[in-house]
């Protein structure tokens, strides 16, 4: 066989692949989007109450989408954490398939293959608005990380700035961050090596569970620093869980149960290392800072 026939081969079945995949896109999007069809999906989504969640299943079209629709500007659209919290949410694709790679990772039960079916779909011109009402989804109860808050770190309280708290030893903010590309709403942690932040909320709004994520923000700092923290999560001064998490595992979801009603809620944090390692060896800046978000759910029958 000539040496040149594999490569030649390898070059053919690519082009094969890659005609398939233009095929494809060609069916999926042959209506170009007009300015007609903007203003239909925009009516369409204003309809919608303003307590349930709307997502694209496309996120390329994420811009355009906002731009035009005023509806998808709010957060729960924007950044959301993820689908859970949400016992009824509604997906608007262009390809007709609600679960595409993009969204299959914010259903929380994806990893064990129970995506929900659509209770409905409305065709809308090259739209399709599909509607999920999943047996058993639990409801929000709160966003514990907008609520009044109290941080310190190892040399005292952290005094309240606007958008977050000025530390000794770092800065806490409230920020809209891009974890593992994708825009996450979240607080960013931005501490020094080892040292311990610890957040309380005080007389926090419990539900049945509590359910966060933590993910790493910055990508240049990723790319030089895998290092992981502890997190420890404590209700009215009892532990509830502890856990190491690290830029590995992306934008890492949490749960633990909880008593419903008000307690006292403290998180804290413990970077093993917050800097980065480059060719000079290593280095305090750029920090290798955590994105932190935590909700408290209640599911259907649970307490509070």
């Amino acid at each position: 066989m000539s040496p040149r026939r594999p490569a030649l081969i390898a070059l053919g079945v690519v082009l094969a692949v890659a005609a398939v995949e233009w095929v494809a896109a060609a069916r999926a999007y042959r209506r170009a989007i007009s300015g007609a069809d903007w203003r239909a999906l925009d009516a369409h989504l204003a309809a919608i109450p303003g307590d349930e969640a709307i997502v694209l299943a496309e996120r390329w079209l994420g811009p355009r989408a906002r731009l035009e629709v005023p509806r998808l500007r709010r957060w729960s659209s924007a950044a959301p954490p993820d689908l859970a919290g949400w016992p009824r949410f509604h997906v608007v694709s262009l390809g007709g398939e609600p679960w595409t790679r993009d969204l299959r990772g914010e259903w929380p039960e994806w990893p064990l293959g129970h995506v929900p079916e659509a209770s409905s779909r409305d065709h809308l011109g090259p739209f399709t608005i599909h509607h999920f009402s999943p047996p058993g989804a639990a409801e929000t109860v709160a966003d514990l990380l907008e609520g009044r808050l109290e941080v310190r770190d190892a040399r005292g309280r952290c005094p309240e700035r606007a958008g977050g708290f000025a530390c000794k030893q770092g800065r806490v903010e409230r920020v809209v961050a891009e974890v593992t590309f994708t825009p996450r709403r979240c607080l960013r942690l931005a501490v020094d090596d080892g040292d311990a932040l610890t957040i309380r909320a005080p007389a926090a709004l419990l539900g049945d569970t509590l359910r966060g994520h933590l993910g790493f923000d910055d990508f240049n700092a990723r790319l030089r620093s895998d290092a992981p923290l502890l997190l420890t999560i404590a209700v009215d001064g009892a532990r509830i869980a502890e856990l190491t998490l690290s830029d590995a595992q992306g934008w890492a979801a949490f749960e633990a149960p909880t008593p419903a009603g008000r307690h006292d809620l403290t998180i804290t944090v413990l970077p093993t290392s917050a800097g980065t390692w480059g060719d000079r060896g290593y280095q305090d800046r750029p920090l290798h800072a955590p994105c932190l978000e935590l909700r408290s759910l209640r599911h259907p029958g649970g307490a509070g």
